[in-house]
């Protein structure tokens, strides 16, 4: 790792970085080698974690740790943001299109497992959003080593036309212990007991409001509101993810589902005709990358969001209030789990 002489002073510091085009606009802390040997600890610097796209560089563990020190990370959360890097640079995630394209694609990560308590990751009131220093911080660590690692600046190897905030850092726990399901992580295959962090290529959120008490009722509701056209979902088949609050998940666990149900009811309820698509995504990308599932794509063909039930990802997450988040995805990406290594 090489260092740079800059001023002794914090501002001269943030601004000697956003002048290398290292920074993302905000202040940040600057990564003298003292804060970045805390950081490390015992690891190896060297040692590699991940090769990212568009660049084709190597993220190694030095690198993640200078860039999780300018996010304001905390020595602890750095297993978190290496499982993150390695997750998002897994060949299924698709990298290279995710950091790249046009959409405001960028990597969701949500934490289970017992170090959620370790850390203080939020998983109640507000987790997604202002407040939560150990979620941003994980999810900022994250977005500066896609830039400075990956290539993928605005303009720059990023090409996403407006982007959206979540690229700044999107971050949150599950709320294990107000769902009515077993973990996220345990539903895509990881055992019980252990912390992981899934990663999802998420390209915008909604707010669904619903005050339903009818299990049933509330999940054709969601349905209709993952339905929309343009979405990339149902041109690639992805993997989108329906954060409920716990309120909603009560509802719907009372009204006799459990998550395979619920997703396997989003998957039969949330399809549209293929005519709804225009005639130019159905051409460019609907019948080429998903014709060959549907044994030829016609005008009354019913399209899915997803290729399979499972692939509809449902966590659990929230304080208070009769709301769940629908979070998209860049659909031509495959959600990745990975154990955090302490």
């Amino acid at each position: 790792m090489k260092f740079v002489d800059v001023a002794d002073d914090p501002r001269a510091a943030w601004l000697a970085i956003e002048g290398r085009n290292w920074g993302d606009g905000l202040p940040c802390i600057p990564p003298t080698s003292e804060l970045v040997e805390a950081m490390l600890g015992e690891r190896d610097a060297a040692e590699q974690v991940a090769l990212l796209a568009p660049s084709d560089e190597w993220a190694t563990v030095g690198l993640v740790a200078i860039n999780a020190v300018m996010a304001g990370c905390e020595p602890a959360v750095l297993p978190v943001v290496l499982a993150a890097v390695r997750a998002a640079g897994d060949p299924a995630f698709n990298l290279l299109a995710v950091q790249s394209t046009t959409n405001p694609a960028t990597e969701v990560l949500i934490v289970n497992g017992p170090v959620v308590r370790e850390l203080g990751v939020e998983s109640g009131a507000g987790c997604m959003g202002a407040g939560g220093r150990t979620n941003l911080t994980i999810g900022r660590a994250v977005r500066l080593v896609m830039a400075n690692v990956g290539g993928a600046r605005p303009g720059e190897g990023d090409s996403a036309t407006q982007g959206f905030p979540g690229k700044l850092a999107f971050c949150f726990a599950e709320a294990e212990e107000a769902s009515p399901w077993p973990p996220l992580h345990e539903a895509l295959g990881r055992p019980a007991g252990t912390s992981a962090v899934t990663v999802v290529s998420g390209s915008g959120s909604l707010n669904l409001l619903d005050t339903s008490d009818d299990g049933e009722e509330l999940l054709l509701a969601f349905s209709r509101a993952i339905a929309y056209p343009s979405s990339n979902d149902y041109l690639w088949g992805g993997m989108p993810l329906v954060v409920m609050g716990p309120e909603h998940a009560d509802v719907i666990d009372r009204g006799g589902f459990d998550r395979a149900e619920a997703q396997r009811f989003l998957f039969e309820r949330s399809t549209i005709p293929a005519s709804h698509i225009t005639r130019s995504n159905r051409r460019s990308f609907l019948e080429p990358g998903r014709g060959e599932l549907y044994g030829g794509i016609e005008d009354d063909t019913p399209i899915h969001v997803a290729d399979r039930p499972e692939d509809i990802l449902i966590a659990v997450a929230g304080g208070p209030g009769t709301h769940t988040v629908y979070v998209p995805t860049f659909g031509d990406s495959r959600a990745v789990t990975e154990d955090i290594r302490a």
